[in-house]
C-alpha cells in the first residue's frame, strides 16, 4: 500500500521541479513517498507453499 494516510508530504531534500511537467508547477517542491507498507504471507500445508501477494 503506497501513502497510507493519503496525506502529501514534502521532503525537506526532496528538491524542487525543474522540467516542464504538467502534474507539478515549474519551482513547485517534489512531492514526498508517504507511508508505505509491505506485508507477504506464506502458508506451507503437507510441503506445497501457498504464497500471499
Amino acid at each position: 500500500m503506497d501513502n497510507l494516510l493519503d496525506r502529501e508530504y514534502r521532503d525537506h531534500l526532496g528538491g524542487y521541479n525543474r522540467a516542464a511537467n504538467p502534474d507539478i508547477a515549474l519551482r513547485e517542491r517534489l512531492p514526498g513517498y508517504g507511508i508505505n507498507a509491505f506485508a507477504r504471507l506464506v502458508y506451507e500445508f503437507q510441503g506445497q507453499a501457498i504464497r500471499f501477494n
